[in-house]
């Protein structure tokens, strides 16, 4: 019966070495893949932030009677006043809509006025401490009048994850306003940022990266 022949040093040593390079390579692979999957998530979730808040404003512009600036302190809030008359467009129980109260004779349509939704990215009326619920964070708050809107008056569930303390839009870096009462229209401009770690596909990349997704969008205002 023959013997087989063990592996000799050689051979040990050379296996060891295959061994540890394709390791290596298995390694270096795996955290190509993690560190580029972490720069698509920063910027996924930069563009998903902007675009939410985006809609969200546009959705109220378009049903206001009318928008406007209310500068205040280092913040510039953007008022719009809604149709007092609501409805539950969805069928969920809860007043998503806007209707007119009625038709002149001229068939023009008459609105009052009813809440007002403001927009701001800061401290809501300056009240809120750095360690409280706000702060550079983007906000929207719904009052009844024209005063000022404190922290009792934010809207928990656009700005939070379910009520917590966390805003759900932290990523924005710019919420900026512009209003012509001549044509009806609201401009704003709206910029999320995110920061990831260093991209090491891009030589020469910093340690820390920034993603910057920024949307520019006009809306009029129909109801006034």
């Amino acid at each position: 019966m023959k013997r087989r022949r063990g592996l000799t040093m050689v051979e040990v040593a050379l296996a060891s070495v295959l061994t540890g390079i394709v390791v290596s390579a298995a390694v270096g692979v795996y955290g190509f893949v993690v560190v580029r999957m972490g720069h698509a998530f920063a910027r996924a979730e930069a563009v998903r932030q902007a675009t939410a808040v985006a809609q969200d404003i546009e959705a109220t512009v378009q049903s206001a009677i009318n928008c406007e600036l209310v500068p205040s302190g280092k913040y510039v809030y953007l008022k719009c006043t809604m149709p007092a008359t609501v409805y539950d467009r969805q069928g969920d129980g809860t007043a998503d809509a806007y209707d007119l109260d009625s038709v002149t004779t001229y068939r023009k349509a008459s609105y009052s006025a009813g809440k007002r939704v403001w927009y701001v990215l800061g401290r809501l009326g300056g009240v809120l401490s750095k360690d409280s619920l706000a702060g550079i964070d983007p906000h929207k708050a719904i009052r009844s009048d024209d005063t000022i809107p404190t922290s009792g008056d934010i809207d928990m569930n656009w700005s939070r994850y379910y009520g917590s303390a966390n805003n759900k839009f932290h990523l924005l870096s710019q919420l900026e306003f512009k209003v012509d009462s001549a044509t009806k229209t609201v401009t704003y401009t709206i910029t999320a940022s995110s920061a990831a770690g260093r991209n090491r596909t891009v030589s020469g990349s910093a340690d820390r990266e920034t993603y910057s997704y920024t949307i520019t969008r006009v809306v009029c205002w129909r109801n006034g």
